[in-house]
């Protein structure tokens, strides 16, 4: 950390200290909260910017931010123990970093680095429909196995597994598509007569009806259980983003720093572009800070901004006033004093903020009393 402090006091520039946790991981235990919170603070009072990220690649969460932020040093410690299957985080960091320059010091490196991996992900679109084909061929391709050994009745809770595995992964969408297809795999392979959609005995559609409503209802639960754990690492990220917003506002001296720490803590937890703007002496709207810095706003944006602030009410973006502009603004108030207006970047298939975002991007929550404005 000290390397870090002398490195931008020599590049007279600003520094950020980054704790990287996993999405899911759970809550660490007092102990280790306080010891982070005794690493962190040596560093805000050598004049660091300290951030809590979650990420399941750190490596790439790494570089966004550096990029996003137009850092050009990186200064991480070197693991203490080093594996000869897998590489250490410092040195995918040298492979990927590119024109950023990477600075290996010595130090104790932290288990969570020691026990990176990075897993291969499936968009969305493509795992909703493959998880249930996958784990229902699997099934079946077991089920056909097992039969051949041994004479089973009923296999039908077999799917029930590959239901609950696609629901918990994927959500409902996919436990619903993984049910339809256990009924007729369970149907096509394992009932008299095999190898037809048809069924010969009465008793044998009940158990089908029976298996189909066994197999949604438990699909369902296992979805919730799913947007459940989704809910609280987003209430864990939300508690997080505004722990750090209330310590940089505490740590902050005159305005300029207390704009700079909006700016930057809307930045952090949109992970959008943001910019804050102040009236002048003449009351017209200028920038006063932005993460990234240097943004530039064109005619339309600037009035999109005017009229947030005069009218008190959101504009911009999807909004009622100037929709078509990428920008959404709202006014910034304090203890019922208008400040400024902040903006967000929002890309052409964006939609709304959701509630979790306008909590967690709003420093409404935090004394002293910053709020966004607008539409409950």
């Amino acid at each position: 950390m000290r390397v870090a402090s002398r490195l931008a006091s020599g590049l007279n520039a600003r520094w950020l200290v980054v704790s990287l946790t996993r999405p899911g991981s759970p809550l660490p235990a007092p102990a280790e909260a306080e010891q982070l919170e005794e690493t962190l603070r040596p560093a805000e009072r050598l004049g660091a910017e300290t951030r809590r990220e979650s990420a399941s690649d750190f490596v790439d969460a790494i570089l966004r931010m550096a990029r996003r932020e137009h850092i050009t040093q990186i200064v991480i410690g070197r693991p203490a123990t080093r594996s000869w299957f897998r590489r250490s985080l410092p040195d995918a960091l040298l492979r990927e970093a590119g024109e950023i320059g990477i600075h290996i010091v010595p130090g104790e490196a932290s288990a969570t680095a020691r026990r990176t991996r990075k897993w291969p992900s499936l968009p969305e679109w493509a795992l909703t429909p493959g998880l249930p084909l996958i784990s229902v061929g699997a099934t079946t391709l077991f089920g056909l196995g097992l039969t051949a050994l041994v004479a089973l009745q009923n296999l039908s809770m077999l799917y029930l597994a590959a239901v609950l595995v696609s629901a918990v992964i994927a959500g409902r969408g996919s436990a619903l598509i993984a049910a339809g297809l256990s009924f007729l795999a369970y149907n096509f392979f394992f009932i008299e007569p095999t190898g037809e959609l048809t069924v010969a005995q009465p008793q044998e559609v009940l158990s089908l009806v029976i298996f189909i409503a066994v197999a949604l209802a438990a699909g369902q639960l296992a979805a919730r259980l799913r947007e459940s754990a989704t809910l609280s690492r987003q209430q864990a990220r939300q508690s997080r983003a505004l722990l750090d917003f209330s310590r940089k506002l505490s740590a902050a001296h005159g305005r300029e720093s207390v704009l700079d720490a909006i700016a930057s803590h809307l930045n952090t937890s949109s992970g959008r572009p943001a910019i804050v703007l102040v009236p002048d002496g003449s009351g017209d709207l200028l920038p006063a800070a932005a993460r990234p810095p240097d943004r530039a706003l064109g005619a339309a944006e600037l009035t999109a901004a005017r009229w947030a602030f005069d009218k008190k009410e959101p504009a911009g973006f999807l909004t009622g006033t100037l929709p078509q502009i990428h920008y959404l603004f709202r006014p910034i108030i304090s203890a019922q004093r208008l400040l400024g207006v902040a903006g967000l970047v929002m890309g052409p298939r964006d939609i709304p903020l959701a509630p979790d975002e306008e909590r967690t991007g709003s420093p409404c929550s935090i004394n002293p009393p910053l709020r966004w404005t607008g539409p409950a």
